[in-house]
């Protein structure tokens, strides 16, 4: 078998011929995690996926066409890391052989060396997400014949691949992402070898370039607010079953110049389309079942929030069965440290079946206030925010130094956690369902930080700082209150 040592090597290879495989031994060398097996197709149609548009220097405050435009896909016009072309047989392409398991990030050229690894998750997230094709019918309902797809099939190793939502595997190392990814739709989960809190040779990713940067803030999907860098949307169709886990997010402090200030994961369903034949909003895509699972969250810069979560459907009664299509979410044993601009390390508004289970929210403590070096700087109380949620459950979560917002309407919120606070909103909007507070924990028997002191606790909710207060205030006016 004929052995060359990169995908520039096998695009040079003299005059491969039909079905020839030749094992290619790594991206650029045979160190990097690239290689593989890879197959000449002398009919393949397949191209790679590349693009690096240059900005349009003629204008300089809007230089991109779109938010597409900007993305950077792939290192080489002439090879991804899953098909490469051939200089001697332009009619046809290798295509590596996969098993249609993960796809590894290192065959699209990422390497942990401090450059920038953006360009290979975005193309690896081509490969992963397909446009789903979905078999056209007539206007009466029935379907066409000969059988018609819309968006064509996609094919590969000229197999159809329809089933979009793969596993993206990131080997061990730090990467460091400094431009922006594409948007997730389809399920994708985004696997590392482990978190750095809990193995020594887990993956770390660096999110290390601004999000509002003057050049790009005409033409990002989402204002910094509700934007992050890893965006799992519903739009067109669900999205299902996508996550990360086995990771460290972190947000270096990149000195005060071009921080990230936005959000690291977002769960986004703000499709309003789908309506009855009164004009009611009856059922909208969804993000449902995406799962954080063994991950740790950095916040060192200026980073919004860890996750925020959120849908915006609604009727004018502002109930309908189709609301809350952030559905069945899970933190699993998720650690999150550092400081978060808005004191929300989770938001979650309209969300339905959050699960978060295990792990810790840390206050970073140990950084100096300026106005007081016995106090945490502001900037850094963690906290889970729920805002209209339903079917929200608190499990084993450490929040003995962050606090618990529960905003306007919730239903049947559960929590079996520490905290150091909770806050529960109390003024004329309020309508609270069955919440839910165990009795297993308490706060730790020592003086409460003057952060999470009730003299300090934002006007119009009503604070507590153990289920013990919540038992004894007589005044309580929501819903059937259970401890």
């Amino acid at each position: 078998m004929t052995v060359v040592e990169s995908l520039e090597e096998l695009y040079n290879y003299t005059s491969p011929s039909d079905k020839e495989m030749v094992y290619v031994r790594g991206y650029l060398n045979d160190e990097d995690g690239g290689g593989g097996f890879f197959i000449f197709d002398a009919v393949s149609k397949l191209e790679p996926f590349y693009q690096n548009i240059a900005p349009d220097s003629r204008n300089p405050k809007s230089p991109y066409a779109s938010f597409e435009a900007m993305l950077k896909i792939g290192y080489n016009a002439n090879y991804d890391g899953m098909v490469c072309k051939s200089q001697t047989n332009p009619n046809g392409n290798w295509t590596r052989q996969w098993d249609r398991g993960k796809l590894n990030l290192r065959w699209f050229g990422a390497r942990p060396s401090g450059s920038d690894v953006s360009p290979a998750l975005n193309a690896a997230l081509k490969y992963a997400q397909f446009d789903i094709a979905i078999r056209q019918r007539d206007s009466k309902g029935t379907y066409l014949q000969p059988p018609q797809f819309f968006p064509p099939i996609n094919t590969y190793n000229n197999s159809a691949y329809t089933r979009p939502g793969k596993t993206i595997f990131i080997p061990s190392g730090r990467y460091y992402f400094r431009t922006f990814i594409s948007t997730i739709k389809y399920g994708v989960v985004i696997e590392g070898e482990g978190n750095m809190g809990t193995s020594p040779h887990g993956t770390r990713l660096l999110i290390a370039h601004e999000y509002n940067n003057p050049a790009t803030i005409n033409v990002l999907p989402v204002a910094n607010e509700k934007g992050a860098f890893f965006r799992f949307y519903a739009n067109g169709s669900n999205n299902s079953g996508g996550g990360l886990k086995d990771l460290s997010i972190d947000i270096p402090d990149l000195n005060g110049v071009n921080d990230f200030d936005a959000n690291i994961v977002s769960l986004i369903s703000e499709e309003t389309s789908c309506v009855d034949s009164n004009g009611n909003i009856v059922y909208c895509p969804s993000v449902s079942k995406w799962k954080g699972e063994n991950l740790v969250f950095t916040l060192n810069a200026k980073a919004k929030r860890a996750i925020i979560m959120e849908s915006n459907q609604n009727d004018q009664n502002g109930e309908y069965s189709g609301r809350r299509r952030i559905r069945d979410a899970s933190l699993i044993n998720c650690w999150f440290a550092g400081a978060s601009v808005d004191g929300e390390t989770v938001r979650a508004t309209q969300a339905s079946g959050l699960h978060i289970i295990g792990g810790f929210f840390s206050s970073g403590l140990g950084a100096v206030n300026d106005e007081n070096p016995n106090l945490p700087p502001p900037t850094v109380l963690p906290g889970i925010f729920l805002s209209d949620c339903a079917n929200i459950h608190l499990n084993g979560v450490d929040l003995t130094h962050g606090e618990i917002y529960i905003h306007k309407r919730s239903r049947h919120i559960n929590i079996d956690c520490r905290f150091g606070r909770l806050l529960i909103y109390d003024g004329v909007e309020k309508e609270h369902i069955d919440l839910q507070v165990s009795k297993r924990y308490v706060l730790n028997p020592r003086k409460l930080p003057d952060y999470l002191d009730r003299k300090n606790a934002p006007s119009g909710y009503k604070c507590y700082n153990n289920t013990h207060e919540i038992e004894q205030d007589t005044t309580w006016l929501h819903k059937p209150l259970n401890t």
